[in-house]
């Protein structure tokens, strides 16, 4: 007893090929946002492109490793874990106050 959903254009249970899921997942992975925050907070802290490139290496291994814990353990899941852009002005906030209160100092 299927009841069909004239909406959908892929069903629940159907397969897709290889290279619609390609693109699919490809289109999830920029939807999802997580190369955003990353990119703001280098370029906001004037990182090399080393200690950029680290972050943003780290940021998509936390967040994979985060999804994989939530999807295999906890909720079950598909959900995608990533960085949250809450705590951006709050690193930037503190970083530009070190930076005055450097120059107060060697000013004084």
């Amino acid at each position: 007893m299927t009841k069909q959903n004239k909406h959908l254009t892929i069903g629940v249970e159907e397969n897709i090929s290889f290279s619609q899921s390609l693109i699919l997942g490809l289109q999830h992975v920029l939807a999802m946002d997580v190369y955003v925050p990353p990119f703001i907070l280098a370029t906001a802290l004037a990182l090399s492109p080393g200690d950029a490139t680290g972050l943003i290496q780290s940021t998509f291994l936390g967040a994979g490793i985060a999804s994989l814990i939530q999807v295999l353990f906890y909720l079950r899941l598909p959900v995608c874990q990533g960085p949250s852009f809450i705590p951006l002005g709050a690193i930037i906030g503190i970083y530009m106050g070190t930076k005055i209160l450097e120059l107060f100092l060697v000013q004084v």
